[in-house]
């Protein structure tokens, strides 16, 4: 028999399996990628949990990162198993899961990446919005910028390596998100973007609304943030109108920042 403590561990493990298979195949990523940042596994276990910490760094990882077909056939196997779906040849892994299925674990709801959506906004958007409390300018300038690369489709890999040039509203934001031994300075900066890459589960927190879904991303981003807002549009516009005096155009990393104020002004 398990215990109470072991149950939880089970319940958490079964979550955490059924959700990330629903974004391991967005985009066709490869092993090695990462359906969700780590930072985002190890906080949404953390809340499922009730506020426990019950897995490893070790484990989290592995859970946020996509591995080779064998593995993933295998994991995809076992989250049909314990939602019920597998009959035939694959009983007995039914069998091997059925103490987890018989506590009651996987009872989520969830069977599309809709669900699993809905399901962390619904449950924990809260909690997401809370790891966005007490951001600095530096950090929320370069959350902006973020959210722009997002919605204009590009990677953060089109911003170059130079900020040189940049508008000094922008270049700080450039210098911070093209260097990755910066990130772990801004913790929700750790919850959307790992190896300077957006995850599958950040791109759809980014662009929900686009997508019919409420974000917590944006909420937490645009909330009593409109003085920021506005004093950065209202730079854009001076150093825009300067630069056509001297016939400058609009850098890439400056659309970038500016969209993402843009998305902030409707979201909000």
């Amino acid at each position: 028999m398990y215990g109470a403590a072991m149950w939880l561990v089970v319940k958490v493990l079964a979550m955490a399996l059924i959700i990330r298979e629903l974004f391991k195949g967005r985009g066709g990523a490869g092993p090695g990628y990462y359906v969700m940042t780590p930072y985002f596994m190890g906080r949404l276990t953390h809340w499922i949990s009730g506020g426990r910490v019950l897995l490893n760094e070790e484990t989290i990882n592995w859970l946020a990162t996509r591995h080779d077909e064998i593995t993933e056939r295998a994991l995809t196997l076992i989250v049909n198993t314990l939602m019920g779906g597998i009959t035939g040849d694959y009983e007995h892994l039914r069998d091997v899961l059925r103490p987890w299925i018989n506590h009651g674990t996987v009872n989520l709801g969830i069977s599309t990446r809709d669900d699993a959506i809905k399901y962390i906004v619904g449950y924990y958007g809260g909690e997401v919005r809370r790891e966005f409390a007490g951001l600095d300018d530096k950090c929320w300038g370069t959350l902006v910028l973020l959210l722009g690369i997002a919605w204009s489709g590009y990677a953060i890999r089109d911003l170059g390596s130079t900020a040189n040039d940049l508008m000094p509203l922008v270049r700080p934001a450039v210098e911070f998100l093209s260097d990755a031994g910066r990130v772990n300075e801004c913790v929700a900066l750790k919850l959307l973007m790992v190896n300077n890459e957006i995850t599958p589960l950040t791109e759809i927190l980014l662009v929900g609304p686009v997508m019919g879904y409420t974000s917590p991303v944006l909420d937490a981003l645009a909330k009593g943030r409109s003085v920021n807002v506005e004093r950065d549009l209202g730079e854009f516009i001076r150093v825009i109108e300067d630069g056509r005096e001297r016939n400058r155009g609009l850098g890439l990393a400056e659309g970038f920042y500016a969209l993402g104020l843009v998305v902030l002004t409707a979201y909000a």
